[in-house]
């Protein structure tokens, strides 16, 4: 009998463990997808670990989640994105520069 009220209890627990979970997942978020030009981005960091070194290449001493991916990342753009639409294309209007132009001989001019 003892054991079967333990582990009747055991089951409500978990239930009691999961239920807000799961009614946090089938919440509703209110999220703009539309894109916008312009304005701040901010976002939070740990406690105690800023990012302390703003150049892309860093030494040892200063290689760190914060400084080599969250802030570098936003400081130093790549010259070209690529997909539009779940395709590996060029996507042109989030790239900072222009195509690359090949000649006849597969050279590259600069334009």
């Amino acid at each position: 009998m003892a054991s079967w009220l333990r582990l009747r209890s055991l089951r409500l627990a978990g239930l009691g463990l999961c239920l807000p979970i799961l009614i946090a997942a089938c919440g509703n978020t209110a999220s703009s997808t539309t894109p916008k030009s312009g304005g701040v981005v901010t976002f939070a960091e740990q406690p105690n670990s800023p990012p302390n070194y703003i150049l892309p290449l860093a030494s040892g001493s200063y290689f760190s989640v914060v400084n080599l991916y969250t802030f570098s990342q936003n400081m130093y753009v790549p010259l070209y994105w690529f997909g539009t639409h779940g395709q590996p294309t060029l996507n042109r209007a989030l790239s900072v520069a222009n195509p690359p132009v090949f000649s006849q001989n597969d050279s590259v001019q600069a334009s």
